[in-house]
């Protein structure tokens, strides 16, 4: 819930701690499922129940989907051959290789797409940012909550490269079809303003907060922010 001293909390303020900045922010989000069912919020692993935004219109489809459906039950077997230490080492490694694997000999169909944007949850999270980007171009998404967590995603992935225009766009592209995906749309505001107030552009940073409150104050509250704290301190870095 918001912050009922209407002090906002404290963030770090170099552009080095952005991404450690947009981390913490994401973990606590995750806290607040809202109203897109908690599939991810912040930093996300955008591979976790990606079978909700596909849409089977084909057999063709559906074959595809299928075998990235199969994947967990065939890594599985495979890891549990390894001794009980290696067994997570083994198994990233399996996960890695298959979805690379998959992402190239289904390329255009469902089955690429799930095997894109689960790889670039992983990639994310192991910091290789140029790689979970690749796999963001490389995913084929339309459903306006997926595509929309993509958008934070790749913003994430160009703070984590000092890609900071860039990340500013990918933030915009998910604010922008907010209106269908207003979850989203106050993640992204969030993230956006943390990027402008880290490089010192308190008078954006400010704007951006006041759109949070003038079209998303329930979203905002579902997620523990108070745009109003956060506009008092950019007035007061503003020295207003």
């Amino acid at each position: 819930m918001a912050n009922k001293n209407n002090k906002a909390p404290e963030e770090a303020t170099g552009l080095e701690n952005i991404n450690e900045s947009l981390t913490s922010f994401g973990s606590r989000m995750e806290q607040h499922k809202g109203l897109i069912g908690g599939i991810v919020a912040g930093v996300i692993v955008v591979a976790i129940a990606v079978f909700g935004f596909v849409f089977f219109n084909n057999r063709s489809n559906q074959e595809s989907a299928r075998k990235y459906s199969g994947l967990e039950v065939k890594i599985e077997e495979q890891a549990r051959k390894a001794s009980p230490a290696a067994q997570d080492s083994v198994r990233n490694a399996l996960w890695e290789k298959e979805l690379k694997a998959l992402a190239a000999s289904e390329s255009g169909k469902p089955g690429a797409t799930l095997a894109n944007i689960n790889l670039a949850g992983r990639y994310y999270d192991a910091g290789k940012y140029k790689e979970a980007l690749a796999c963001i171009n490389g995913a084929d998404v339309s459903e306006p909550v997926m595509k929309g967590l993509l958008s934070l995603l790749k913003g994430d992935c160009h703070v984590g490269l000092k890609q900071y225009p860039e990340a500013i766009k990918a933030y915009d592209e998910a604010i922008a079809d907010g209106a269908k995906t207003p979850d989203v749309a106050v993640r992204a505001l969030s993230k956006k303003a943390l990027v402008l107030d880290a490089q010192k552009k308190y008078a954006e940073a400010k704007a951006v907060y006041e759109i949070m409150l003038k079209d998303y104050p329930m979203e905002a509250n579902n997620i523990g922010i108070n745009p109003e704290a956060y506009i008092a301190r950019e007035n007061g870095r503003l020295g207003k």
